[in-house]
């Protein structure tokens, strides 16, 4: 029997086990719906073993969600982010997640221009010392 280890983006101690459906395939840092009490939730897969038994049922994996996978070496940093915070994972996860689904920056690095963002009327000390150096050979 696979068992996917699942990080749910709540301030639980620990990722929760679930069972995976054979027909099913499930990789390390997927996102997945598991259920979770009368709920779905979205979570990342952090671990996935073969096991020959369990002293309790496990509940199955509903579904590998369409959104992208978070990198190996994301969910290694979201652990150990845990770790080194000494918070719960799911909160890193709920950190990871949030930032798969922001938007993407925009064409200026995410710096909105404003009317009078290509020259300042009066450049200030620093500024013009700055330019110098930039500039300088």
């Amino acid at each position: 029997m696979k068992v996917a280890s699942v990080l749910i983006p709540l301030p639980v101690p620990e990722a929760f086990d679930y069972a995976v459906p054979d027909e099913m395939v499930v990789a390390r840092g997927d996102q997945v719906a598991v259920p979770l009490g009368p709920r779905l939730m979205r979570g990342i897969v952090s671990e996935v073993f073969e096991t020959t038994g369990s002293n309790r049922r496990l509940k199955a994996v509903e579904a590998v969600l369409d959104d992208p996978a978070l990198p190996p070496s994301t969910v290694d940093f979201v652990e150990w982010a845990g770790r080194w915070t000494l918070a719960a994972p799911g909160e890193m996860a709920a950190t990871a997640l949030k930032g798969l689904r922001a938007p993407p920056p925009g064409p200026n690095g995410g710096c909105a221009a404003s009317a009078s963002a290509s020259r300042p009327a009066r450049p200030r000390p620093g500024r013009r010392c700055w330019r110098r150096w930039a500039t300088a050979p």
